[in-house]
């Protein structure tokens, strides 16, 4: 009669071959952390990922619409940069007339 022997193989997750990263955490957060994951039933790694996920597509979200109030306010706004920048470039011009005009003649 033949014995059988049942060789232990350790699981593979497919976890285990994403990034890691080691995160330094500030005092208290792993326990915020910990108590956000619970109550909303999750891991605190999943934890962290919905919220880094959120934080970034709120980043990067652009509003449906802009109020036209909005956009009439960045109009006149742009056409006052666009007019104080004139000014600021015709300053060298301005000063040396300025400048040119009181002057003292010399004896």
């Amino acid at each position: 009669m033949a014995i059988s022997q049942q060789v232990y193989m350790p699981r593979q997750f497919p976890s285990r071959a994403l990034d890691k990263f080691v995160l330094r955490l500030p005092e208290g957060m792993r326990d915020s952390i910990s108590t956000s994951a619970r109550n909303n039933n999750r891991t605190m790694n999943a934890e962290i990922i919905s919220r880094l996920e959120a934080s970034l597509e709120a980043e990067n979200k652009v509003p449906d619409f802009v109020p036209s109030a909005t956009l009439s306010e960045v109009m006149d706004i742009k056409q006052t940069i666009t007019a104080l920048s004139k000014r600021i470039d015709d300053l060298p011009e301005r000063l040396r007339k300025l400048v040119g005009s009181k002057k003292r003649p010399t004896r």
